[in-house]
């Protein structure tokens, strides 16, 4: 059976050097192309299972967006950096895309659809048919503009340069920067002293760039491919070398795609041949096997090697031995199939990137689409389901963490199964004695089914419900838009009456726990939701009920009642929304600590009492003293439900200048002097929860995230303990965040 895939008008690319000449599509508008449907294949086994990671299959275009909802153009290489963000050349885009952990696709740099050459940030920039990329450790991404014969550096921000090579010259001059010359380099990779290795593919040589651009050749001879001939730097001979990767020992390993062959150069430029039968291709699997022009490879920390075969539609594997292993595809089938061994279909796989975990990224080129490979077993639980206790009434989410491809979910209680209750996580709406029992999630894939151990739900009725009580929030206090500013709702459902509330703004104190840098005379202002100032301290002069009220919940003391730390005391707050803003006398700035207590004594607190539904910090979020810590206490006797947010992206939408750009978020329980991680998110929009969590927002009242936005969110219930919420930028960056904690209902 065929599928019609509308594929529009062909651009048409072919190799280079000896052999059949294969083709690739490129889009445009209006070609209708055939492709063979998926086989069954019975009894097939592998150790890895495909899936689609981006893009949609068949679909050519240059959307940005979420997994299958963004779109590619033959895409041609993938590479990671330290942060598990994933860089592709988009080829038929000319332009360089960033998936970010979570299947986030951005363009980083390059105007989708628009070929050319120019220097300069974001869509300003120009690329030519892009074909291979690689990114150092500080997140640099180097290209191979293929069809402007250059190398091109990028930086984090989007911003292009060209490292060597001159636009629109072809040719093999060695030489420093512009002085170089390429001919249709396909591939690069830096080394570990920032050296870049090139493919220079039609001049059948391996050269290097110097992190100053001087170019030299260190393996083959331009203008001189030969059948296959191993030797040292100039005596070996390629036929279209193509995709580069590195081992932990500085070897280089080298597809050269139309010898057939997977090569190996030492660090000293000697050429050997690793896999495959010169100018003999094939399909074979075994010692030395057989390859139809690879053009892809990427090497693990165990010293696999990884191929991709392109015209055999396969994936293939190099074990350190020599032995060949397909891994994925069906050899000459082309196909858009996901699944394990030759279930699996690509149409023209080329550049491949493997993870530290052994997860494969794939640039599957004319299914334009971005393929991943997880090893394939029986699903493994790394976090089941934890015990709680919920008071009735209240909300209740029981989550599983599980690793596998494929993944499948059945949550049961006291052994049947919940309808309907097939994801991740279990949701009870409002807990009554109905939802009391035992629960276990079964996590199922082609391979098996795992069982989580049992979590028991009890349902209790009591006055002592789970609750915050406390909101300490530890960054910089700054001024303008790095204000600290800390906010706290009053009230709850079914409450009346006024709240006790203990505030303090502290900084020489931290000085005597070794915080550098603090604030040394904060002051705050405590405010209405109409900008009324209600209460104001600078230094809190030893107050007695301050002291008193401090130890009774806990709070350490301020020592020296000279002191410039500051605090206020209030034994009724009414319901209603505030906000405690904490500057530095005379505009200074520092670490501060912003802490808000709870102080109604625990023993004469009743269902009607008003509670710290909301609390809130909005300040810089840096890094290292400067990260925005947001502490919390959850008091009482049963497990509480709640929102956390690191917000950065969505403050632009209020004006907010120097917003955090992509923040993430970590969560973390403090037992016993140690800290252990809860729950961690990135972006919000492509957690399995997004929906639920959206609509958990409007429930208690947050303002709406934008679909797709990079804040990060958490919904966890939790049982009485004492957590942190860390609030940082993806890669180091600063910018203004709001932390914030929300009571659910």
């Amino acid at each position: 059976m065929l599928q019609r895939l509308q594929i529009p008008a062909a651009r048409v690319w072919r190799g280079a050097g000896r052999g059949p000449r294969w083709i690739f599509l490129l889009a445009g508008v209006g070609l209708t192309l055939g492709v063979t449907a998926r086989l069954p294949a019975a009894g097939v086994s592998s150790s890895y299972y495909f899936t689609t990671y981006a893009g949609v299959i068949g679909y050519y275009g240059t959307m940005d967006g979420v997994g299958t909802g963004a779109a590619f153009n033959f895409p041609n290489d993938v590479a990671l950096d330290q942060s598990g963000n994933l860089y592709v050349a988009d080829t038929g885009n000319s332009s360089i895309r960033k998936i970010a952990p979570g299947g986030v696709v951005t363009t980083l740099a390059g105007a989708p659809g628009m070929a050319g050459y120019a220097d300069g940030q974001g869509t300003a920039a120009r690329f030519n048919a892009p074909r291979g990329l690689t990114v150092d450790g500080s997140g640099v991404v180097y290209v191979a503009d293929y069809g402007n014969h250059v190398i091109r550096k990028v930086t984090p921000d989007g911003t292009v340069t060209t490292l060597a090579g001159k636009a629109g010259t072809t040719g093999s001059l060695d030489g420093n920067g512009t002085a170089a010359t390429f001919n249709q380099p396909i591939a690069v990779k830096v080394d570990s002293s920032g050296n870049l290795l090139v493919s220079d593919f039609q001049n059948f040589t391996i050269r290097k760039v110097t992190p100053a651009g001087v170019v030299t050749t260190v393996a083959g001879k331009a203008g001189s491919p030969a059948n296959w001939v191993d030797g040292t730097g100039p005596a070996a001979r390629f036929a279209g070398p193509a995709g580069l990767a590195f081992d932990s020992a500085g070897n280089l390993y080298i597809a050269d795609s139309h010898n057939y062959v997977v090569r190996k150069m030492t660090p000293d430029g000697v050429v050997t041949t690793v896999a495959g039968t010169a100018a003999n291709p094939g399909t074979d699997d075994g010692t030395p096997g057989k390859f139809n022009q690879c053009y892809g490879v990427a090497v693990d920390s165990a010293g696999n090697i990884y191929v991709a075969d392109t015209a055999n539609e396969t994936i293939r594997m190099v074990a350190p031995n020599g032995s060949v292993t397909t891994l994925g595809g069906t050899p000459g089938v082309k196909g858009v199939a996901s699944g394990a061994g030759s279930s699996t279909l690509f149409y023209d796989p080329i550049g491949l990137a493997v993870a530290a975990d052994g997860t494969l990224y794939i640039a599957d080129a004319n299914n334009s689409a971005i393929r991943r490979a997880s090893a394939a077993s029986v699903p493994v639980i790394s976090t089941p389901p934890a015990s709680l206790t919920l008071a009735a009434g209240t909300k209740g989410i029981l989550t599983v963490t599980a690793t596998g491809a494929g993944l499948a979910y059945q949550w049961k209680r006291n052994g049947a199964d919940l309808s309907g209750a097939t994801s991740p996580y279990y949701v009870i709406t409002s807990a009554g004695a109905g939802d009391a029992g035992t629960y276990t999630v079964a996590v199922t894939n082609t391979f098996g089914t795992t069982l989580s151990p049992a979590a028991t739900v009890a349902v209790v009725s009591t006055t002592d419900v789970g609750r915050l009580l406390n909101l300490s929030v530890r960054t910089n206090a700054g001024t303008g838009a790095e204000t600290l500013i800390v906010g706290v709702v009053v009230g709850g459902t079914g409450t009346t009456g006024t709240k006790a509330t203990l505030i303090r703004a502290v900084g020489p104190r931290l000085g005597d726990y070794g915080v550098t840098g603090f604030l040394a005379d904060p002051r705050m202002e405590f405010i209405d939701t109409n900008g009324t100032v209600l209460a104001t301290n600078d230094d809190w002069g030893g107050d007695a009920q301050v002291a008193a009220v401090g130890a009774a919940v806990g709070a350490f003391p301020l020592g020296s009642n000279t002191s410039k730390d500051a605090a206020l005391y209030n034994p009724a707050v009414a319901s209603g929304p505030y906000s405690v803003k904490i500057l530095g006398a005379g505009g200074s700035t520092g670490i501060a600590l912003a802490e808000i207590y709870d102080a109604t004594p625990g023993a004469s607190f009743a269902a009607t009492t008003p509670r710290l539904i909301n609390v809130s910090a909005r300040t810089g979020a840096g890094t290292g003293s400067a990260t925005l810590i947001a502490g919390f206490v959850i008091g009482g006797s049963t497990a509480r439900t709640v929102l956390i947010r690191g917000v950065g992206p969505r403050l632009a939408d209020y004006g907010v200048p120097g917003a955090l750009a992509d923040p993430q978020l970590q969560l973390y329980q403090s037992v016993g002097g140690n800290s252990t991680l809860v729950a961690a998110n990135d972006d919000w929009g492509v957690a399995s929860n997004a929906a639920i969590v959206a609509a958990t927002a409007a429930q208690v009242g947050a303002f709406a995230l934008n679909a797709g936005s990079k804040d990060a969110v958490l919904l966890v219930t939790l049982p009485p303990g004492v957590y942190s919420a860390q609030v940082s930028g993806v890669n180091g960056v600063s910018g203004i965040a709001l932390a914030e904690v929300y009571e659910v209902p």
